[in-house]
């Protein structure tokens, strides 16, 4: 039997406000079911005024196999809506969110590749990581960060910049401020990377972390 889904909450770091997420009605199917996997998006929505959660619960039944599972909560009603439908197997466990859309990479790649979606200058940007075992026996990552121009476009995206970090990148947190690029690397913590001047600095923190946009906000929880 697979554990409860822990309470979510939302917090507004501004109004210092925070709500706990109304549970959801699925909660007691897990009695039957196994949770494979859970992803995260959060984000406005424009058409109805209103903030959401969208959740997907990739779900094992010994009847019918894996299926997915979405859910919407929506902030308004303190209400959550929920359908089956056909849903590709996602690997980042949160969404990017930029233009009203929630943005995930699709999985289906090697174990030695490491994806993710972020947004940089208000641009779409897929970070993309690998090793090549027979080229560099060393283990030293290949990275490149890609943005799409115009945004909706596939034959928009255009490669930023390549670089190859002292080690293998486990983790990838996000740009920061300055545009530098925060990462994890295998045995050797956090680095950040500056794709100026080319100079990597050892980040502080050594604590599992996540990095996400803020937009100052003062609605009501």
């Amino acid at each position: 039997m697979s554990p409860p889904i822990q309470v979510m909450y939302l917090w507004n770091l501004f109004t210092r406000k925070h709500k706990a997420v109304r549970r959801s009605g699925l909660e007691h199917r897990f009695v039957s079911m196994e949770t494979a996997h859970m992803v995260l998006g959060f984000g406005f929505d424009a058409r109805s005024n209103d903030y959401k959660i969208v959740r997907i619960l990739y779900l094992d039944d010994n009847r019918r196999g894996r299926k997915a599972q979405v859910e919407i909560y929506m902030l308004r009603t303190d209400r959550w809506r929920s359908s089956e439908c056909e849903v590709p197997s996602l690997c980042n466990d949160s969404a990017v969110f930029l233009n009203g859309n929630l943005h995930w990479f699709e999985d289906g790649h090697g174990s030695i590749v490491l994806f993710d979606v972020a947004v940089l200058n208000d641009l779409l940007a897929v970070y993309i990581s690998f090793i090549d075992p027979v080229m560099d026996p060393e283990q030293h990552s290949i990275c490149s960060v890609w943005v799409m121009g115009e945004y909706g476009v596939p034959e928009s995206w255009n490669k930023l910049y390549t670089f190859n970090p002292c080690g293998e990148v486990v983790g990838f947190d996000g740009f920061m401020r300055n545009g530098e690029l925060l990462m994890e690397i295998y045995g050797g913590g956090r680095v950040s990377w500056n794709p100026i001047t080319g100079q990597y600095a050892n980040f502080p923190h050594v604590t599992r972390c996540n990095l996400v946009t803020v937009v100052e906000s003062i609605v009501s929880l």
